[in-house]
């Protein structure tokens, strides 16, 4: 097996950084860390002694900028791989992207860095709903990606196997697709780590390089009075700029710089450099590099709806909905948050954990991990525009009363057309509800024990009874009463006396009175 040098020439000749790789070795020779011109690619790949392939180094003054996933998940096919990161156009990626398989199975996806974003780097890895792999980009540089037409040995069989073209145009870099707006927004919204949601636990690299040039390039006692203000201002600036994530400069961090600056300033009669004058200015100038950060910092796009539908159909399976219902004055009761056929009450939608988590229990077949890598769990931008979403597409219930008040008042309904029609039963064998002949199983009946009713209704019953109310009455039920099984089969039993209705129960014993009356004549 021989390697194929075809796309190793096309992006050399492009003016991409490419170089040869020996003996099955990932690994770049050392001569090849230079951009080969034109003329001396063939020369290049003819020279090299033992050729097993060719990889490519990304960097920032590529032609044009790419970014490449490797996904290496040899578990699913690539329909499963573009299926999740693709869910909004089913699986179809865009037009012009390129595939190559590796020669352990995994997928190299190539793209155009989105101009949308050219300034923005990518992360170094990625994990979108269950896909999860490693990022190459001209931004970020120094990578090294094996180009297809090499070959090496197989992570799986450990045969020789060859890195493979499959598709897009990846002979010529500059007709790749650009990277999708949703799946960059969904590959940056879930890099958010706990180290930026506290961003006092570290020192930034960059700082601790400051205070290393600080301590080893300015020599002791080499600054002059005058000078101290505007030095502590400026290295103030300087850390503020960096470290802008963080609320403020810790004691710690201020007190190991003033120490490492007032060796730096000569002494004189009024005894070096103050600390009060040290901490005034370092702290204009933190205020001002901070400023400055947020000023010409990068802006983060904000997921819009098209983003918030495929990460939540790639998470869950599919959309949440919501529902808000309103008693009879128009104010809020709670909320009825749904996916698919499930939903659960809620007081309140604001808490992303709750949201997110009473979600979940709604979808068993969840993968919590997932979920709690996803932007929608990590990124409080992203849970907003959830929640502006749910509300936009929200259904008020706000003619009738919550589903709680509506399924009580159907169920007293029930039982004065039970004590209407005369439908009583007795009690024998502990409490037992029996009927003096076999009930209709349509009709909710009622029985006595101790001076306390209860409504009975069999399944059919409590279906009929359920017409016409908001889906959720059904898991209400719990609340007003319990299933259970008796000689007639398995039948609803609802006290009524937790309904805290005195003027039905009146009418009820007073039927029952007649019932009585009725019977013993």
């Amino acid at each position: 097996m021989l390697p194929d040098p075809t796309y190793a020439a096309q992006f050399a000749a492009k003016g991409y950084c490419v170089f040869p790789l020996t003996n099955h070795n990932k690994k770049p020779n050392p001569k090849g860390w230079t951009t080969m011109p034109l003329e001396a690619v063939g020369e290049v790949f003819r020279t090299t002694t033992n050729p097993t392939g060719w990889g490519i180094q990304p960097r920032k003054d590529d032609p044009e900028r790419l970014v490449i996933l490797d996904v290496d998940d040899y578990t699913k096919t690539l329909d499963d791989i573009l299926g999740m990161l693709f869910i909004m156009t089913n699986g179809e990626p865009p037009e012009g992207m390129g595939i190559v398989r590796s020669c352990s199975g995994g997928w190299h996806l190539y793209f155009r860095h989105p101009a949308e974003f050219a300034t923005e780097e990518p992360p170094v890895k990625f994990s979108v709903a269950g896909i999860h792999g490693d990022i190459r980009s001209s931004i970020r540089g120094n990578a090294l990606l094996v180009l297809p037409g090499s070959i090496a040995p197989s992570k799986q069989t450990k045969e020789l196997e060859q890195y493979t073209a499959l598709s897009g145009p990846l002979n010529d870099p500059y007709q790749l697709a650009e990277m999708p707006t949703d799946l960059w927004l969904r590959i940056r919204g879930a890099t958010k780590t706990m180290a930026s949601e506290n961003p006092n636990l570290h020192s930034p690299t960059e700082i601790k390089k400051l205070r290393e040039i600080l301590m080893e390039n300015i020599p002791d006692d080499s600054i002059e009075r005058g000078c101290w203000s505007n030095l502590a201002h400026s290295i103030g600036e300087i850390w503020g700029r960096i470290w802008a994530n963080a609320d403020s400069c810790s004691n710690d961090e201020q007190d190991s710089v003033f120490h490492m600056m007032s060796r730096k300033c000569k002494d004189d009669r009024e005894g070096g450099m103050e600390r009060t004058v040290f901490d005034q200015h370092f702290k204009k100038g933190w205020t001002k590099g901070r400023a400055n950060a947020k000023k010409y910092g990068t802006e983060n796009k904000f997921p819009g709806e098209t983003e918030i539908l495929a990460e939540c159909k790639a998470i869950f399976g599919r959309v949440p909905w919501l529902q808000e219902n309103k008693d009879l004055s128009g104010k809020r009761d709670c909320y009825i948050l749904g996916i698919g056929d499930q939903r659960k009450k809620m007081a309140s939608i604001e808490n992303r954990q709750e949201v997110l988590g009473m979600i979940a229990k709604m979808v068993p077949e969840i993968d919590m991990d997932e979920m709690t890598r996803s932007p929608l769990f990590l990124n409080s931008n992203w849970f907003n525009v959830l929640k502006v979403y749910l509300h936009t597409k929200s259904e008020e219930n706000s003619i009738s009363a919550a589903p709680e008040v509506e399924l009580r008042e159907k169920l007293l309904t029930a039982a004065r057309d039970a004590a209407d029609a005369a439908y009583f039963g007795e009690t024998l064998r502990g409490g037992q509800p029996i009927h003096n002949h076999k009930p209709d199983p349509y009709s909710p009946w009622l029985f006595t024990s101790h001076g306390q009713f209860t409504l009975v209704a069999a399944p059919q019953a409590v279906k009929q009874l359920l017409m016409g109310l908001p889906p959720e009455c059904q898991s209400y039920l719990n609340d007003f009463g319990k299933r259970k099984r008796d000689s007639y089969g398995h039948t609803w039993r609802i006290p009524l006396a937790p309904l805290e209705c005195s003027d039905t129960v009146a009418v009820i014993e007073a039927r029952y009175q007649d019932h009585l009356e009725k019977k013993l004549a």
